[in-house]
């Protein structure tokens, strides 16, 4: 099998032999030069170029609908980048690492959200209690009286507790 050499609009040049596939795709210099901002690339794109960011763009959106790891925006800088990917694979593959990584930040909030939100210790349910206390002991006549009325209805029995250490002092 002879190898041959096919055209397509969105890729210089393919080159096929035996089944195999072999990009020889050119990205333009100005798309790789990274000390302009993204902003002023995307604004001079060429009109190639701009046929193929709505390609691209295309794939995003419909990856997006139907529910692919991608992430839910993207920066300009991503766009440029997402630009300069050639193929399919390498450009889905790239919105995979996008969303992995926009999940980590989220899950590092999360995580940093729960270390400063204050865990309110639970209280027993007998803090609201009051003990009836005349002395260190129980007065047996009390405790038989609250017991009866906790038996018929468990919250009508308040304990009260009575100190009379602050009267003697």
């Amino acid at each position: 099998m002879f190898p041959r050499i096919i055209w397509n609009p969105f890729y210089s040049l393919k080159l096929i032999s035996n089944r195999k596939y072999v990009s020889t795709a050119k990205i333009p210099e100005y798309l790789l030069d990274r000390t302009v901002k993204p902003e002023e690339v995307l604004e001079r794109l060429t009109p190639y170029d701009k046929e193929r960011l709505e390609f691209c763009m295309t794939e995003y959106r419909t990856m997006l609908e139907q529910g692919a790891s991608v992430p839910k925006s993207l920066s300009n800088k991503n766009i440029l980048d997402l630009l300069c990917c050639t193929s399919f694979t390498s450009r889905a593959n790239f919105l995979k690492f996008l969303f992995k990584c926009e999940k980590r930040e989220e899950n590092a909030l999360l995580k940093k959200a729960e270390k400063v939100a204050p865990i309110i210790p639970k209280k027993p349910a007998s803090s609201d209690r009051i003990l009836r206390m005349i002395d260190e002991k129980y007065v047996r006549l009390h405790w038989d009286f609250w017991q009866a009325s906790e038996i018929r209805c468990p919250d009508s029995a308040q304990n009260l507790l009575f100190d009379f250490l602050l009267n003697l002092r």
